[in-house]
């Protein structure tokens, strides 16, 4: 007498963490008469030994197969029962390829960008930000889109490594989620390929990525090709369901060409992705992230007090002026914080230019009274510094505000010392002209500084 065929299929066919190619998984199913399929009363016999790495599994990455259990085939019943652990790659197997993928589509980097606002950060700022509700809903929710907007000088970039870091931390832990970005800026005009190419090179750390674009990556390099815009968006789309959360991060989007403003905007929501964005006011680009979350962007009175407290325990002059006193440097941060407007950046070079100018307690507080408000009227302040300095060394200032305003490619502190050595007349090298790094007063000329204002936001 045959059996009754059962009510339900026999398998199902799954993709395990989106990389296996194909895993039979049978369930148990019993005769509608009979106990339910969900039963775990039924009795397995005849087992077999287990069978760790089977032939079938070849090409199968990140699972291993923990045991195998036999075939029971009855009168109203088929077992299939396979059970599996999920297991971390082996990193040592695509480190190669990788390696081979990122040569061939020399993309920018942008983690020296990222360490140096890391290293501006003062702890603790931006905390307000990551404990925001529109945050938070942005790690949360899949596909979600928030896009960070403020006036030069709020402190945008700080908030932007400040949240890239934080994301690093809470998933340092989880192969299946990836952070990537892009810093943008004025005077490093990168092409939209470039900066898909970016990102897809950081989605690289992932094996998985890796095993998923190999194969087109050799054809093309056999071809002696590279992949175009459109196919860099099309690559994105299918690596970023690879896994399970993917967090793109782009800073300075005001600063980027017209043209890359909408292909950023219009690509990078359709592959996924988790979209963070910090940028000056764009009205006009609005219509391509409609339901993007929008915060606006101000420098926090406390991250500017947490700045000043930390001036104030860190920087010998400062302490010197304030006589050690904690409650001038409490009245010194409220003036400041007064007088910044929202603008973090503005906090800062008001706080240097006091500083600078001053020989007592009671001087430091009269030149922050006499200090500009707007931070437009502080460059022009810190350009007329500038033009009062001794014919040398003016000299050398404009020459590295010329170097600093027309690199290609960014420069390092030792670049611009290099390139400050060579004469503007003869262009011979020579080395006995290479102006250190930070010279002291009277002359206060400090490359670090004249980088990062030619970089403000």
């Amino acid at each position: 007498m045959k059996s009754k065929t059962p009510d339900l299929p026999l398998c199902q066919c799954y993709y395990l963490a989106r990389v296996f190619p194909l895993f039979r998984l049978v369930r148990t199913y019993r005769h509608r008469g009979g106990l339910p399929w969900w039963s775990t009363s039924q009795k397995l016999v005849s087992p077999v030994p287990q069978v760790p790495h089977p032939s079938y599994f070849e090409r199968a990455h990140h699972v291993a197969v923990q045991s195998l259990s036999p075939t029971h085939i009855g009168g109203d019943q088929v077992n299939y029962i396979t059970n599996f652990q999920q297991c971390r790659p082996d990193t040592g197997d695509y480190e190669k390829p990788k390696a081979e993928i990122r040569e061939w589509l020399q993309a920018p980097r942008f983690v020296e960008v990222h360490r140096a606002s890391m290293e501006l950060r003062t702890d603790e700022t931006g905390t307000w930000f990551i404990e925001s509700s529109e945050f938070q809903q942005f790690i949360g929710n899949s596909g979600c889109i928030l896009w960070c907007t403020g006036m030069p000088g709020a402190g945008k970039t700080i908030l932007a490594s400040t949240s890239i870091k934080h994301l690093q931390t809470t998933f340092r832990n989880d192969v299946s989620v990836a952070v990537v970005y892009a810093y943008l800026r004025y005077n490093e005009s990168y092409p939209l390929r470039e900066i898909f190419a970016s990102l897809l090179d950081q989605l690289l750390v992932h094996d998985n990525v890796v095993v998923k674009i190999e194969s087109s990556y050799r054809q093309m390099k056999e071809d002696g090709v590279q992949y175009t815009t459109k196919e860099l968006i099309s690559v994105l789309k299918d690596v970023v369901p690879c896994l399970s959360r993917v967090f793109a991060i782009i800073d300075g989007l005001d600063e980027a060409a017209d043209d890359v403003k909408d292909g950023l905007l219009e690509a990078l929501p359709t592959t996924g992705a988790n979209l963070l964005i910090f940028s000056r006011p764009l009205e006009l680009y609005s219509h391509h992230t409609p339901q993007a979350l929008q915060v606006s962007i101000q420098a926090r009175t406390a991250d500017i007090a947490l700045y000043i407290n930390e001036q104030f325990k860190k920087n010998s002059r400062l302490r010197a002026l304030l006589g050690g006193r904690g409650e001038l440097a409490s009245e010194l941060s409220h003036r400041i914080k007064s007088q910044a407007n929202g603008m973090f950046l503005l906090a800062r070079l008001q706080l240097e230019a006091v500083m600078r100018n001053s020989s007592s307690a009671k001087s430091l507080f009269e030149s922050l009274e006499k200090l500009p408000s707007g931070i437009d009227a502080m460059y022009l302040l810190t350009l007329e510094r500038i033009n009062s300095q001794p014919e040398e060394l003016l000299s050398v200032t404009q020459r590295l505000f010329v170097w600093l305003l027309h690199q290609v490619s960014p420069l390092t502190l030792e670049d611009l010392q290099y390139a400050l050595a060579v004469s503007v007349d003869g262009q011979p090298f020579d080395m006995g002209s290479i102006v250190p790094a930070t010279m002291n007063p009277p002359t206060r000329i400090n490359i670090r500084i004249m980088k990062r204002l030619t970089r403000a936001q």
